[in-house]
C-alpha cells in the first residue's frame, strides 16, 4: 500500500493481487452541499455521519464479461447490432451502479462501527472510494484502504477495521452432500476461483473488540455448504484478519510515521 496526507484528509492504495484500490477520506466535512440531499436531510443533530461512496472507474474495473452473460444477443447478429450496443451499453451501465452500490453499502456496515461519530456533529467523514481494478476481493482490499485512509486523517478509531473473503469450494461431487471432505476454502478468491465456488463468506472484524462488523453470505447453485464448513471458515476469516491482516495494516501506518523521520535524519 501507499499513502498521503494533508491537513484536509488522506489517501491510500492498496493492491490484493490484481485488485487496485484508492481511497481518499476526508475528515470531518463541514461544508455537506456535495452530499446528496436524502443524506443531509436524514443527519441527526448530536453526531455527524459516516458518508460512503464506492466508483468503479470506466473501461477498467468492472468484469465486462460477466455483466453482459444476461444480455439476449439476435439471431441475425446483423440485424438490430445497434440496439445490441445500446442494451450492452445500458446493461453495463446498470451492472456498475449495482456494483458500486453495493460496495458503499458493505463500507459503511464494516466501518460505521469503528468511527466515533459523536465527536463530529453536523459534519460527515467522507470515505470515497475508486476500484481501478477488481479480481476479487475488492470489499476486502477497499475496507484496508479505508481503515488506512481513516487512521491516516487522525480520525480516532475505536479500533482498525479488517476484512476478507473465504470462498467455499466442491471438491468432491458425489451423492452425500453433507460430508466435511467435499469442500476446500480459499481466501480471497479470484474472480476465476469464484466461478467454481459453492458459496462465499466476506466478514469484517474488529481485532482488539472482537466485534463482527460486517457478515455476508452469498450461495450459488443449490449446494448449501454444512453448518461444520461454514463454521470453519468462519473461524478462518477471524485467523486471516487477526493474524495477517491487522499486522500488516500496523506496519503500513508504523511506515507512514517512520519513512519521513528517517528522511529528515537524512
Amino acid at each position: 500500500s501507499s499513502s498521503s496526507t494533508t491537513s484536509q484528509g488522506s489517501s491510500t492504495y492498496v493492491e490484493l493481487g490484481q485488485t487496485k484500490v484508492l481511497c481518499q477520506v476526508q475528515a470531518p466535512m463541514t461544508n455537506l452541499s456535495n452530499l446528496p440531499s436524502h443524506v443531509i436531510s436524514s443527519m441527526p443533530t448530536d453526531r455527524g455521519i459516516l458518508y460512503c461512496q464506492a466508483k468503479y472507474a470506466p473501461h477498467m474495473a468492472l468484469n465486462v464479461e460477466a455483466a453482459l452473460t444476461t444480455v439476449p444477443v439476435p439471431l441475425d447478429a446483423t440485424v438490430g447490432s445497434s440496439q445490441q450496443q445500446q442494451q450492452q451499453s445500458r446493461t453495463l451501465s446498470l451492472a456498475t451502479e449495482h456494483a458500486e452500490a453495493a460496495l458503499a453499502r458493505s463500507l459503511h456496515a464494516a466501518l460505521a462501527a469503528a468511527v466515533p461519530l459523536g465527536e463530529y456533529p453536523h459534519a460527515a467523514i467522507g470515505i470515497f472510494v475508486t476500484v481501478l481494478q477488481d479480481d476479487g476481493g475488492v470489499v476486502t482490499a477497499a475496507t484496508a484502504a479505508a481503515s488506512l485512509a481513516l487512521a491516516q486523517a487522525h480520525v480516532p478509531l475505536l479500533d482498525l477495521v479488517t476484512s476478507v473473503q473465504v470462498g467455499i469450494l466442491r471438491t468432491n461431487h458425489n451423492d452425500n452432500h453433507d460430508a466435511e471432505s467435499e469442500f476446500a476454502l480459499v481466501v480471497d478468491p479470484t474472480l476465476n476461483e469464484l466461478q467454481d465456488t459453492v458459496a462465499t463468506l466476506t466478514m469484517a472484524w474488529m481485532p482488539n473488540r472482537k466485534m463482527v462488523t460486517l457478515w455476508e453470505q452469498q450461495n450459488s447453485g443449490m449446494t448449501v455448504p454444512p453448518a461444520a464448513v461454514t463454521t470453519q471458515a468462519l473461524q478462518t476469516n477471524r485467523q486471516v484478519c487477526t493474524k495477517l491482516i491487522l499486522p500488516q495494516l500496523r506496519h503500513a501506518l508504523l511506515q507512514q510515521v517512520v519513512a519521513p523521520t528517517q528522511q529528515e535524519q537524512q
